[in-house]
């Protein structure tokens, strides 16, 4: 099969052609989006392609990461803005929309005040002389720490399940009953435990306390998130393997694939080759069907990278699961695996986002037969006797791991278009929550950066308006002046996020004085038919191929069942 390759070209615009385009990109996404903040914030109507119907939400970071403009140059400045700012979602799980806010008062003070004739100096209120551009990028970026410190300095202490409502209110969009079941949740598992999310009958919420693990665990590969909107794989009801041994060549992975022989399988291991994980695709991917259609191939495989585990840990993990361990210090191969060393886990989440690459296990077979309970114990018993600190404190770190608290929230809805964002919202919730846990709280409603920028920041009007911006922005939505009042918290950790980020992306943004952008040349619609073609042509060549080999092999089986009668018939003879 024969396909043309696209003609792609790209184009350059320089100084104040690149500018305007950057200040519509980022507008386009910041208008949209902060109107969703605050108290009276309003929701978008999203359309969703491949026939998912609409959403509507007041979400920004679902809000932002549907617009796509058509313009080549608009488009990558939104893409590039959209990151950056998405950043604070997931380290925080919360903060995005005041990210972008902050962000876009950043860029444009700074670009209104640079002149058209002249290409590098820019002149702003509150600053001596002309400064370049390279001399404001150094001075918003030097202001980062000195911001954080203050708000760290002012931040209080999370002391009561009544705080944690506050915080997770917030988040939820003033929902004060999911708030509730998400702070008791939150204030019962600690600041080092996780909350996961699962399906329930509609219009309820659910919650339950599992026994749960913690372990340092990465995705083999970027294929394998089945969650890419939350850069997650998530697992459930699986069996599961253990191992030490990496499974670098095809015939290990036959080995133990064709002596388990399971549809669905988690498999712990230090490493994966790259071709071992090009087979487990081709397992996993659709089947196509003589008629042009495809059917799911029924096989699920999860991947997961352990190399950061030592051998006590990995059986640490063996234990949790009530697997067998397949060391290779001991001699076991993995050819002999059998269904019975199979471990078997409830639900595996393992996060690819920065700051998060703790798996986390619910429900390990392990828990139920009390093996971790005794492995826990004889872990300090061992504390105990040990007199090394560095002993100690490896000790500490596997009891961490297998004593972590786990809970569930099942999240149902009238429909599935409800059901999603509220999860999302949830979601953020617990993150949010989590975070105040750990590093404290301060006022919210943007008011500790309004109150920062008047401080220490009178004369230097740049950032002292980017500062107040969330506040203006909030009381804008409102349409009068509104009162922010005392349950109106925001996790420390999360205003932090918003200003590093915020001003990080501002900073690159104004000294950017170019823009290349990638073009097709030829028609979209012709491409498409094109693809659509070959890929038909394809499709059809291997339903054909793999018809031809089952039909050769039925051939052959029936050949050989004749001469097995003709054989008996000649021994009765």
């Amino acid at each position: 099969v024969r396909l043309k390759v696209k003609i792609m070209t790209t184009d350059v615009i320089l100084h104040g052609q690149a500018r305007k385009k950057i200040l519509k990109g980022v507008n386009l996404v910041a208008d949209a989006v902060k109107m969703s903040l605050g108290p009276e914030g309003g929701a978008a109507l999203i359309h969703r392609s491949f026939n998912r119907g609409a959403r509507l939400t007041n979400d920004g970071v679902t809000i932002a990461k549907c617009i796509e403009p058509k313009d080549e140059f608009i488009n990558l400045v939104t893409t590039v803005f959209k990151e950056a700012a998405s950043r604070t979602g997931e380290r925080a799980g919360d903060g995005t929309t005041t990210t972008i806010v902050i962000a876009q008062k950043l860029i444009n003070d700074a670009f209104s005040n640079i002149k058209d004739n002249d290409k590098t100096e820019i002149q702003l209120r509150g600053m001596e002389n002309e400064k370049g551009t390279q001399f404001l990028k150094k001075h918003i970026l030097s202001e980062i720490p000195k911001i954080k410190e203050e708000i760290k300095k002012i931040s209080k202490k999370i002391k009561s399940q009544e705080e944690l409502k506050k915080i997770a209110n917030v988040a939820l969009n003033d929902n004060l009953e999911v708030a509730k079941i998400v702070a008791d949740m939150v204030w019962k598992t600690g600041e080092n435990g996780f909350i996961t999310l699962g399906d329930a009958f509609q219009g309820k919420l659910e919650t339950s306390i599992i026994e749960g693990a913690r372990f340092p665990m990465k995705i083999a590969a970027p294929r394998f998130l089945n969650n890419p909107d939350r850069y997650e794989m998530i697992a459930e009801d699986c069996p599961v393997i253990v191992t030490n041994y990496g499974i670098d060549s095809l015939r290990d992975f036959a080995d133990f694939w064709n002596s388990v022989k399971q549809n669905k399988l988690i498999i712990f291991a230090p490493s994966f080759s790259d071709e071992v994980l090009v087979q487990m695709v081709k397992l996993i991917a659709p089947r196509p069907l003589p008629n042009g259609g495809i059917v799911p191939s029924g096989i699920q495989i999860f991947p997961v990278k352990i190399p950061s585990l030592r051998t006590e840990q990995i059986d640490d993990l063996a234990i949790f699961v009530d697997a067998a361990f397949i060391d290779k210090n001991t001699g076991k191969k993995l050819k002999d695996i059998k269904d019975y060393d199979l471990g078997f886990l409830e639900k595996l989440t393992v996060k690819s986002v920065e700051d998060r690459e703790d798996a986390e296990l619910l429900g390990g077979k392990g828990v139920n037969s009390d093996k971790v309970k005794d492995r826990i114990k004889t872990l300090k018993e061992q504390i105990t006797k040990t007199k090394l600190p560095e002993h100690k404190a490896i000790l500490e770190k596997r009891i961490a791991s297998l004593a972590s608290s786990g809970g569930m929230i099942k999240v149902g809805a009238a429909t599935d278009a409800e059901a999603l964002p509220l999860k999302h919202k949830i979601e953020d919730a617990i993150y949010a929550s989590q975070n105040a846990m750990k590093y404290g709280y301060v006022e919210g409603g943007g008011l500790t950066l309004k109150k920062i920028a008047e401080k220490f920041y009178k004369d230097d009007l740049l950032i002292r308006d980017a500062l107040s911006a969330p506040y203006n922005q909030i009381q804008e939505n409102y349409g009068s002046e509104l009162k922010i009042e005392k349950d109106i918290i925001d996790p420390a950790r999360v205003v932090e996020l918003e200003v590093e980020h915020a001003f990080s992306v501002a900073a690159n943004m104004i000294v950017c004085k170019a823009i290349i952008a990638e073009f097709n040349d030829r028609d979209n619609q012709e491409g498409n038919k094109e693809i659509a073609k070959a890929l038909m042509t394809y499709t059809r060549f291997w339903a054909k191929r793999e018809g031809l080999i089952t039909e050769g092999k039925m051939e052959a089986e029936q050949e050989q069942l004749e001469r097995h009668e003709r054989l008996m018939a000649k021994e009765n003879d």
